[in-house]
């Protein structure tokens, strides 16, 4: 239902729905440690979201995706070259 992309990446993670989502879906961006760096929505009608990564830390992080019957958890690499 969801593409995220590019992955790893260095500036902007991008979310985009392969179609035009009925719900909102809430996504969120945590780091190795669970803590909660950032949140956003995928609105409804819509069908892109994205996050500014470029102030993280190279790493392992986490974006969850909730809403429209998805709940599930990707893995982002962060790489600043």
């Amino acid at each position: 239902l969801v593409r995220i992309f590019p992955n790893p990446t260095n500036d902007i993670l991008i979310i985009q729905a392969q179609s035009i989502i009925r719900e909102h879906i809430a996504l969120s961006l945590y780091d190795i440690n669970g803590r909660i760096l950032s949140k956003t929505t995928l609105p409804q009608g819509s069908t892109i979201a994205y996050f500014d990564c470029s102030t993280l830390y190279n790493g392992t992080y986490f974006l969850s995706i909730l809403g429209q019957g998805i709940e599930e958890t990707k893995t982002i690499i962060i790489n600043h070259q």
